[in-house]
């Protein structure tokens, strides 16, 4: 495991010694990008703590190198990376300590890189997931300091271009929970915002985002949930006077709002499922349809397993009915198998149908 780091991380420095493991051909940007994603999923897995260390030292150094700088792929990868490759905790004693002395100054680093305004807006985007990834188990004012950071970025008052604050918006989905923290609070009052304002792909994000954030329980073990009633109305709100390019969006939220709440052992109120099930059985188009039959997929709401049928059998667009087809196999309903096999057996030549179907199939076979 630490032989494999080493030659990962020689590949992605690109030198004599990188080369010499392609039999001294020239290490292309490619390949130390791959290696970069190498790195960052060893280090991932392995519960060797230096190496974890050597890893993010590995990839901070070469995202400040002057090769990095000249190719946003390679950038991007060592971010992502730099997101993998959790560090013990640690106290950060400066923002210029090496990000690899501990968790802390790893998050700091990426905070950085985030603020710093000179770096490449496309390489920015990819820092809010990182810090996402990161940021449990940190201390609680860097959190704050992260959280806020985001928000601002979030806001589409921001002179933050659409990337960066998409990303922003889908990092707080995922750093939110459904208590009443102030934190998680202002996490949710943003995104609700974000989801009625600014450009169409912000606001369906950020749709998506509060329903991740809603369906997270919180360590207020008394009000773990308690965003749930408040969250479905105002999704149920959007579904019916939304635009109406984000109403299907936020279907498919109540959908995960909903999936998620069921693993953990709750029900989405029924007000919900029933809103569902009316929008897929009167949408028209292919798109909007095959997004309502995955909400109600999501649910597993078997009562929509009828129309859902149909729409398999209508929809001839690869792509939505490849959705249709999961959708019908989200619902767990041993029945919807004939129509999913037959679904393949027509595909023959439509690899993107067969392959969805198949996955229809799994988790019905799967429960069944």
């Amino acid at each position: 495991e630490p032989a494999t780091a080493i030659q990962l991380a020689d590949l992605l420095e690109g030198d004599e010694r990188g080369r010499a493991l392609l039999d001294g051909g020239k290490v292309s940007l490619r390949k130390r990008a791959l290696a970069a994603y190498g790195l960052g999923l060893t280090a991932d897995r392995s519960p060797n703590a230096e190496l974890r260390r050597f890893a993010v030292h590995a990839l901070a150094h070469a995202l400040e190198g002057k090769d990095a700088a000249r190719n946003r792929d390679l950038q991007a990868a060592c971010v992502i990376a730099l997101g993998m490759a959790k560090l013990e905790p640690g106290v950060a004693r400066s923002t210029s300590e090496s990000p690899s002395v501990s968790h802390e100054a790893q998050v700091r680093h990426l905070l950085e890189l985030f603020r710093d305004k000179r770096q490449r807006d496309t390489v920015r985007a990819y820092v809010p997931t990182a810090l996402a990834r990161l940021l449990p188990s940190a201390p609680a004012d860097l959190e704050k300091e992260v959280v806020t950071t985001l928000l601002r970025a979030a806001d589409d008052r921001s002179k933050e271009r659409h990337a960066v604050r998409r990303s922003a918006i889908l990092a707080l989905g995922r750093l939110g929970d459904s208590d009443g923290d102030k934190l998680d609070v202002a996490i949710r009052q943003a995104l609700q915002k974000a989801a009625k304002a600014g450009d169409p792909v912000a606001r369906n994000f950020a749709t998506m985002a509060l329903a991740d954030a809603a369906s997270r329980p919180g360590e207020d073990a008394q009000h773990a949930l308690a965003s749930v009633p408040d969250v479905s109305r105002f999704l149920l709100s959007q579904l019916s006077r939304g635009k109406s390019r984000s109403r299907p969006w936020a279907g498919l939220a109540l959908g995960l709002l909903g999936r998620e709440l069921s693993a953990q052992g709750h029900l989405l109120d029924r007000s919900a499922a029933d809103a569902l099930l009316l929008r897929a059985k009167e949408s028209g188009s292919p798109e909007v349809a095959s997004a309502y039959a995955m909400a109600t997929g999501l649910l597993a709401d078997r009562r929509a397993k009828k129309d859902v049928v149909k729409r398999l059998d209508s929809v001839n667009d690869p792509t939505w009915r490849s959705l249709v087809a999961v959708a019908l196999g989200l619902m767990g309903d041993s029945s919807a198998n004939e129509a999913l096999t037959e679904a393949m057996d027509e595909s023959f030549h439509k690899p993107e149908i067969m392959e969805h179907a198949a996955l229809g199939r799994a988790p019905v076979s799967y429960t069944h």
